[in-house]
Formats: C-alpha cells, sequence, structure tokens
C-alpha cells in the first residue's frame, strides 16, 4: 500500500483513539511477555500437581510409591504390603541392668565429640531422628530408650538391621541342610536372565562381593528406589545387573541381602 494512503486512512479516524507513543509499545512488550510466561508455568505446575495426586492415592504402583512416600521411614510399613510373623514362644529375654548413666565409664564418641551424659545422648538421638536405641552388653540390657512417640511394644521397620537376622536365619537353615553357602543363586531363584547374575554364589552376596550394579541415590531412574518402591520383588531379583567378578570387590549395596532372602522362599 502506499504511504499516502496509509496516512490518510489514519486521518479519517476521528473516533479512535490516539495511537499510544512508541515507547510505550516498545515498554509494555516486555511486561506481556512475562505475564505470558507466567501463565504457562502456572498451567504445567497444575497438571504436575494434578498428577501428583493421582499417584499420591496409588501406592500399587512404582511411581505411586515414590510420589506418595519420597524416602525411607521406619512407619513404610503401614503403606507397603506387610507379612507377619508370630513369635517364638520362647523369646529369650535380657537380663535388665539398666545403667541410664553407662556412657561416663564406658567413653561414647560421636564426629570427634565425646558424649559425657545421659542428657548430651538423649540431645543427639532426638537430633537425628532416633525412634528406638538400646545398649546389650554381656547378655545384660543396660540402656532402653524411645523417641518421637514410639514405645517398647511400636512396629518399627529396621532397614539394615535385618541384614543380621538374614544372616543368622541362614545360617540356621544352612546348618538343616536346607541351603549352602557355595550354591549358586540360580539353584534357589530361578527365571534368572542373566548369566552372570545366575552363576554367583550365595556366599558372595552375604559378603557383598557379588559385583553387582547397585547405584544409590534417590532420583527415580537410581536403583535405591527402584528396589525399595517396586511391586515385583522377585521380578525385580531377576533382572538385576552385574559389573564385575564376584569375590573381587567390596560393595555396601542393599541388593544382595535381598537376592539371599528372596532365594530360600
Amino acid at each position: 500500500m502506499p504511504v499516502s494512503s496509509a496516512v490518510s486512512h489514519q486521518s479519517t479516524r476521528t473516533q479512535s483513539p490516539p495511537m499510544p507513543p512508541v515507547g510505550a509499545l516498545l515498554a509494555s512488550s516486555p511486561e506481556r511477555t512475562t505475564a505470558a510466561r507466567i501463565v504457562v508455568r502456572f498451567r504445567r505446575a497444575a497438571v504436575l500437581a494434578i498428577a501428583v495426586s493421582m499417584l499420591a492415592g496409588c501406592t500399587g504402583t512404582y511411581l505411586g510409591r515414590y510420589a506418595t512416600l519420597r524416602t525411607p521411614d521406619v512407619e513404610d510399613y503401614r503403606h507397603m504390603p506387610t507379612r507377619s510373623i508370630a513369635a517364638s514362644e520362647r523369646a529369650l529375654e535380657f537380663e535388665r541392668a539398666l545403667d541410664p548413666e553407662w556412657m561416663r565409664h564406658a567413653p561414647t564418641m560421636h564426629e570427634g565429640h565425646r558424649i559425657a551424659d545421659s542428657r548430651q545422648l538423649d540431645d543427639l538421638l532426638e537430633s537425628n531422628g532416633t525412634t528406638a536405641f538400646l545398649v546389650i552388653a554381656n547378655g545384660r540390657l543396660v540402656d532402653e530408650r524411645y523417641y518421637r512417640g514410639h514405645r517398647r511394644d511400636s512396629m518399627f521397620k529396621c532397614f539394615s538391621i535385618s541384614k543380621s537376622v538374614l544372616s543368622a536365619m541362614f545360617g540356621i537353615a544352612q546348618s538343616e541342610g536346607k541351603i549352602a553357602a557355595n550354591d549358586r543363586l540360580d539353584v534357589h531363584l530361578t527365571e534368572i536372565e542373566n548369566p552372570a547374575l545366575a552363576s554367583i554364589r550365595l556366599e558372595h552376596l552375604l559378603d557383598n562381593v557379588g559385583g553387582l550394579d547397585y547405584k544409590r541415590g534417590f532420583a527415580p531412574w537410581k536403583h535405591q528406589p527402584r528396589m525399595y518402591y517396586t511391586t515385583d520383588v522377585r521380578g525385580y531379583t531377576r533382572r538385576a545387573e552385574t559389573t564385575g567378578e564376584p569375590g573381587a570387590r567390596f560393595g555396601a549395596d542393599d541388593l544382595s541381602p535381598l537376592l539371599v532372602g528372596v532365594a530360600p522362599t
């Protein structure tokens, strides 16, 4: 269009409001862009919040458990499948010889600092989220403390304490001839996909020298949460990967005791 026509056309629109200065237009553009970005981000956040809310009510899936539980907790048994084991009729009871100030004559250190009395011990245990603290010496119960509203009869998820229990149970089963430390894993766990995993011996797993590929960290793709929140424990163990020769290197992973635990069941 010729320039003169444009100018003439604008001059006939006497009822229209005057055009804002060019500087005003330039100033408003970044503001409009910022506002648009805020709206887009808000919509994305809303969609994400809805998705997480939907997952949060579903602990029957890996993502549901990951979104709901986030990190391991001593009360995860409330949200995940459990199996009760009846207590023995001949439970061992330790002789009670409580001495709340035992640390005065048994030097106790934490990060280079000595815990000198019962009050300092309480402060430490309360600050690091401890739920139960027991000291057993020479077959006697020397100290017994509970925190965060827990008691002696409270339920706890015992985490790595179960490794000691597993070792004791394995020893009992081996003495009864039901399992052997030099058994290959595939003798007890069938349909293993990885030949290297199948050939690992149980003694390697008991000593954490199985050469397993296990990466710690709680990003959703890491081994640690994938193992902890899986809805198919046996399926997960059958798909485990290896990175080295069994017996060559120690690795403090949580997968080894899990493999030992599912092997005889």
